[in-house]
């Protein structure tokens, strides 16, 4: 609640308060992607409690699996223009029964880590389609990679890659929580990479 009454106040401050200021405005726009960070790894935290102690509640509906997606992509195309993010995502609609704001939840720690450990002007591709009786969502990425070593723990709570640890902030709940969420669907997360 105080994260979110201080996302609210930040909102509402001009960007200059008695006369034009570029560092004022860049002071907001920091203020206001660090509230972002933390309200993200706080809910994230919250989520794993959630689950950990077996209360994830699922409010499954019928629902077409291409909005989980393009609201995943139009999230981050504003926040990170440093990134070159492409849509794959078929005409027709992806039919599916899940919860739409858990998966969407999912698809943003997903799309949110692949440009976090990606290069500036790098591509994240982030697709869904319908496979062998499955719904597929997939995220693509041209980021510093996993070691095998490291993608046997990358879905624990607070485990990370060692060399992103120092470099990049996270404290490594979003894999876990999307993990959580997709295998409580009845699915699962495949990880394919390699360093470099």
């Amino acid at each position: 609640n105080p994260l979110g009454v201080m996302k609210t106040a930040l909102s509402t401050l001009p960007n200059d308060l008695s006369r034009p200021s570029e560092h004022l405005g860049k002071t907001v726009a920091v203020i206001s992607r660090q509230v972002d960070l933390l309200v993200r790894m706080i809910s994230d935290f919250l989520e794993i409690s959630r689950i950990e102690a077996g209360q994830l509640k699922l409010a499954k509906e019928r629902c077409d699996a291409r909005a989980v997606v393009v609201h995943a992509v139009d999230l981050f195309r504003a926040a990170s223009p440093i990134h070159e993010l492409l849509v794959d995502v078929p005409d027709r609609p992806v039919n599916v029964v899940w919860d739409s704001l858990r998966m969407e939840q999912v698809a943003n720690n997903l799309v949110g880590n692949a440009l976090k450990y990606s290069p500036a002007g790098g591509r994240v591709e982030v697709g869904i389609e319908q496979r062998d009786g499955e719904i597929l969502l997939q995220v693509r990425d041209q980021g510093i990679g996993i070691s095998r070593e490291e993608q046997r723990v990358i879905f624990e709570p607070f485990q990370r890659g060692e060399v992103s640890r120092d470099t990049i902030a996270g404290v490594g709940l979003g894999l876990a929580t999307a993990q959580r969420i997709v295998a409580a669907h009845g699915g699962r997360i495949e990880l394919v990479s390699a360093p470099g």
